[in-house]
Order: C-alpha cells, then structure tokens, then sequence
C-alpha cells in the first residue's frame, strides 16, 4: 500500500466525506434516527471546541465508559480533531481491570454512562486527576466522587464557550488516534497504541 499522504488523519477524512456529501447518512444505532455526515462533523467539531476550552489538547487521552451510543462517535471524531487519542473502555470492566486501563492510560477526561459511577468511582485512585461527564444528564453523585473524581454535568459543558479548533492541530497520519487493551489472557492488559493511519487502513479493509 503507498504511503499516505501527511495530511490524512481521521478528522481529515471525516472533514474531506462530509465536505462531499453532508447530508449522506453515517450512522444508524437501533431504531434511533439515522445521523449524517454533516450533522456528525458539526457535533464533533462543537465537543472538540468545549473539550479545548477545558484544556483538552493535542496528546491528551479521551476515555468512554459506556454502552453502544452516538456520543461514542462524537467523542471519537471530536478527539481526533484536537490531537488527542481516543480511548474506548469496555464497559465489562470492574475493579482492578478498570483500574488498570485508567491507571496505564491516564484520560484527561472520561465520559461514562451515570450507572456505571459507581465502577468508576471504585476503579479511580485518590491521586488521580480526571474529569468525569456524564452522557445521559445525571449529576454526579455527592458522597465520595466529588473527592476522587473532578465531575462536570453536561449542562456545565455546554455553558463552555467552544475554542475554534484549527486544523493544524490534528496532527499526522503516523501519531497516535486510539488506544485499545489486548484481552490480557498472559497477564495484565496491554496498551495497544494505533496511528490515524493504521485506523484508516482497517476501515478500508472491511469495507472492500
């Protein structure tokens, strides 16, 4: 395969299929409405604005916690545009596993399901330093995670004012874009650290 050219990372070739045709369908979870092209970059590129602005960057990890959802999506592209590397946590994890991944890959920022807290909260050390946002508007609880845990409401997040996200700051097509832990069958979990390139390659793959 030639090699790709430095410019192609994923938020360029989300930008590049949207551009073409914004109003193609993209994504279709159960019987939720089919989302766009379009309307996946703009929701993409707004998080990316509000992570930005609460110090997300360029090489900073993005976590979710939680089951098969839009926001997943978002939170990917969203990542993607700003440099950063996205991590998707199974939500089978409990305890030390989940410790574990979060321990290795250090999140800036988690965004998990509300009734997977309390797994959370149990998996975090007290030295750690993440915010947790919830993705289906149910305040963090008082007792305990507001201690180990920096939670911020989604209400909170969409009172951040967006930071334009340039495009320079995606990086190139050899950095790192996601994040995924083998199965740990010899032992602990290991990080498996995957380029924009690598990413863009398996899509072609399975999709030919």
């Amino acid at each position: 395969m030639a090699e790709r050219a430095d410019h192609t990372t994923l938020a360029a070739l989300l930008r590049e299929q949207a551009a073409r045709d914004p109003s193609a369908p993209y994504l279709t979870i159960g019987r939720a409405a089919t989302i766009t092209r379009g309307e996946i970059l703009a929701a993409a590129t707004d998080l990316a604005g509000r992570l930005q602005a609460i110090g997300v960057g360029r090489g900073d990890t993005v976590a979710t916690y939680m089951d098969t959802r839009r926001e997943v999506v978002e939170c990917w592209f969203a990542s993607a545009l700003l440099g950063a590397v996205f991590m998707p946590l199974n939500t089978a994890l409990r305890g030390t596993f989940l410790a574990h991944q979060l321990r290795t890959s250090r999140p800036q920022v988690v965004f998990s399901d509300s009734s997977l807290w309390p797994h959370l909260l149990a998996a975090v050390a007290a030295e750690d330093d993440m915010i947790a946002i919830s993705v289906d508007r149910v305040p963090a609880p008082d007792s305990g995670f507001r201690a180990r845990l920096r939670p911020m409401d989604p209400a909170d997040l969409e009172r951040v004012d967006p930071v334009p996200v340039e495009a320079d700051v995606a990086g190139r097509w050899n950095e790192p874009a996601l994040v995924l832990f083998t199965s740990g069958t010899t032992g602990a979990s290991k990080a498996v650290v995957l380029s924009h390139n690598y990413v863009a390659h398996m899509a072609e793959v399975y999709a030919s």
